[in-house]
């Protein structure tokens, strides 16, 4: 025979319980769901970016790589890296993106971490 005995106590805990990791479960699955959605808007301000930054004749031969940060707290920030040949070209790169970034997201930061890298004919140029 078993000494098990009908008690509401633990009838009460074990719902509770199951409540609790089912409240948790959909936290977890709402926070991951919220992470993917910021994950596609940033691949689709980059990419939005890159196709604008690749139209620009003026920026033919430089390498740009915009990277889009969308944090769950805070300001949506968009960084420039990679190099490009002149003061110049550095200018409309981010002219052209801050531009771009007005019409998709107006509240995103630009931050330049272009690097100036002159060709190599510019190099051998005598003064």
């Amino acid at each position: 025979m078993t000494d098990f005995t009908f008690s509401w106590p633990m009838v009460l805990l074990a719902a509770g319980v199951v409540i609790v990791i089912g409240v948790l479960v959909a936290w977890g699955v709402m926070a991951l769901e919220r992470r993917n959605r910021a994950e596609l808007t940033a691949e689709r301000i980059q990419q939005a970016i890159g196709e604008a930054l690749a139209g620009e004749r003026a920026l033919a031969g430089a390498s740009i790589l915009p990277v889009a940060v969308l944090p769950a707290g805070g300001r949506p920030t968009l960084e420039l890296t990679g190099y490009v040949g002149s003061d110049a070209a550095r200018a409309k790169a981010v002219r052209l993106t801050e531009a771009t970034l007005r019409r998709l997201r107006p509240d995103m930061e630009v931050i330049d971490h272009l690097d100036v890298l002159p060709s190599l004919n510019e190099r051998r140029r005598p003064a």
